[in-house]
């Protein structure tokens, strides 16, 4: 009796480090698959943020490099631009001097008249001397277009 008993302990001892072999190999197993799909996936990744840079600069369309294309198609001689700031926000801030005021509003009513511009407004001008010589400080803002 005492040694069936001691087999039948044997076995069950057996069958549960057997069971506990099989749990650890197979826990080795899903582990070496986990790493080999998380080096995939780090790869998907980076290739994701890639694809996402391209769009990123595709939906930019050059917009910047537009906008300054048509200041500079825009601009008279009697303005002198000393800032350009493109927001991102659909906006546009221009500083600058000119030699009369009456020249700040003709190159507002310019801007207004681009296609690529529109409500355009002068947010402050004044005038200025320096060595005897007038000119009109401004600064305008506006809203561009893609």
């Amino acid at each position: 009796m005492g040694v069936l008993f001691a087999a039948a302990v044997m076995m069950a001892s057996l069958l549960v480090l057997t069971d506990i072999y099989n749990k650890g190999s197979y826990l080795g197993q899903l582990k070496k698959k986990n790493s080999q799909i998380e080096s995939e996936a780090t790869k998907v990744e980076r290739m994701r943020m890639h694809i996402d840079l391209v769009e990123r600069r595709l939906a930019a369309k050059g917009s910047s490099i537009n906008i300054l294309d048509e200041i500079y198609n825009l601009v008279p001689n009697e303005i002198f631009l000393t800032t350009i700031n493109i927001i991102e926000k659909k906006q546009v801030v221009f500083k600058g001097r000119a030699f009369a005021m009456s020249d700040v509003f003709k190159f507002v009513s310019t801007l207004e008249d681009s296609a690529m511009f529109e409500n355009v407004k002068t947010t402050y001008t004044t005038t200025k001397k320096v060595e005897d010589t007038e000119y009109a400080d401004f600064e305008i803002i506006g809203a561009y277009q893609d």
